[in-house]
């Protein structure tokens, strides 16, 4: 039994923590807010894995759509990485060596266009080299995930039981799996963002814009909140599209690995609402889809 608990744990804890992405904190929080926001943030993996993948493929396509209109706009050989960068918080505007806002991806296209400020001179290669994730790390949790697999397979084969806590633990990592690749551009754990200073020969002022991010006078733990669980502000949620249909997928993923556990309980009752549970989550996440 030990076996089993440690090896899921090792699984879960290898995965989730692999798949958060948490967006650059304000420059002035500490490490306690950064990793209890973490930890919160793993907790919502655990329980619901199907809502990270479908933030991870909303930033994904946000993150590709800005980085096309800031090279139109603005200035060529702006990447993906550029994007997820903007849309978690990587340039803060200071204003006489004082930060007053995180720009939104759209803000700084403004600033930017309208020559309020200068050209944030970054290259991928900077925004990667701050980035604290990497591809080996993924690989590493990856295969976690694939032994844990043969683990399973292996008790299949020689007619063994598999318990419920390994079904569930296979499901919320083989989603975290889609997040490893949704977000393999976006960089992890960047502690510092970008500053942006305002241009003091600028023709318009601070005030004819509506910073939607400002510095607030709050607790820093308030601020952490705001910022890591409201992170999805900068990011229009509709319904439509492939975010969508990935998001589904995840989901109907999530729910079909349940079906392993097709005949684990022994009585009539739970067995049957365990089996309506399993098929009733893929069945109704490709409504969705066919609409």
């Amino acid at each position: 039994m030990w076996d089993i608990i440690s090896s899921c744990g090792l699984t879960l804890f290898a995965c989730t923590w692999t798949a958060v992405h948490m967006n650059i904190p304000y420059v002035d929080h500490d490490n306690y807010n950064i990793q209890f926001c973490r930890l919160c943030l793993m907790v919502v993996a655990f329980i619901a894995p199907e809502v990270i993948t479908a933030l991870a493929a909303w930033e994904l396509f946000k993150a590709y759509e800005f980085a096309k209109d800031f090279n139109h706009h603005a200035s060529k050989g702006w990447t993906v990485t550029h994007g997820f960068f903007a849309y978690m918080g990587g340039f803060v505007l200071y204003i006489d060596n004082k930060p007053q806002a995180v720009l939104t991806p759209a803000e700084l296209l403004q600033v930017v266009c309208d020559k309020s400020v200068e050209m944030p001179n970054v290259t991928e290669a900077d925004i990667e080299d701050r980035s604290k994730g990497d591809l080996l790390s993924k690989c590493v949790a990856i295969l976690q995930l694939l032994w844990f697999v043969i683990q399973i397979i292996a008790r299949y084969a020689q007619h063994l039981p598999v318990t419920l806590l390994e079904i569930d633990t296979l499901s919320v990592t083989a989603v975290a799996c889609i997040s490893y690749f949704l977000w393999l551009k976006k960089p992890k754990d960047i502690g510092r963002p970008y500053i942006v200073h305002w241009d003091s020969k600028a023709k318009k002022s601070p005030s004819d814009y509506d910073f939607k991010d400002k510095y607030y006078s709050t607790s820093r733990l308030g601020q952490s909140f705001r910022h890591y669980f409201l992170y999805i502000r900068f990011l229009d949620l509709t319904f439509a599209g492939a975010p969508t249909f990935i998001a589904s997928v995840g989901g109907m993923v999530f729910g079909a690995i349940h079906c392993l556990g097709w005949n684990v309980f022994p009585r009539h009752t739970e067995q049957i609402l365990w089996r309506v549970a399993s098929i009733g989550m893929p069945c109704s996440l490709m409504v969705p889809l066919l609409g």
